[in-house]
């Protein structure tokens, strides 16, 4: 591999996980809209229950990963997802 090939594919890689940490802030940032959006609610007397913080993964559990559109690749009716 070229010096010039090794750092666009270093680009690259950069500019996926830069995108798939900026929808997992969206993500973090649409929960906490709701979640304070039902806290005003339950301060109105809308709604009877007081809502708990949005919860995430326990330790050892599952994650939900996001990728940008233009990350990911159709190749033989198969979802290819970059390694990173």
């Amino acid at each position: 591999m070229t010096w010039k090939k090794s750092t666009k594919r270093t680009i690259t890689i950069k500019f996926y996980i830069r995108s798939s940490a900026q929808q997992i802030l969206r993500t973090v940032a649409e929960s906490f809209r709701s979640y304070y959006g039902l806290i005003k609610a339950y301060s109105s007397g809308k709604i009877s229950h007081r809502p708990r913080i949005p919860n995430y993964r326990k330790k050892g559990g599952m994650a939900t990963v996001s990728y940008p559109k233009q990350a990911l690749k159709l190749k033989d009716n198969q979802i290819r997802v970059p390694r990173l």
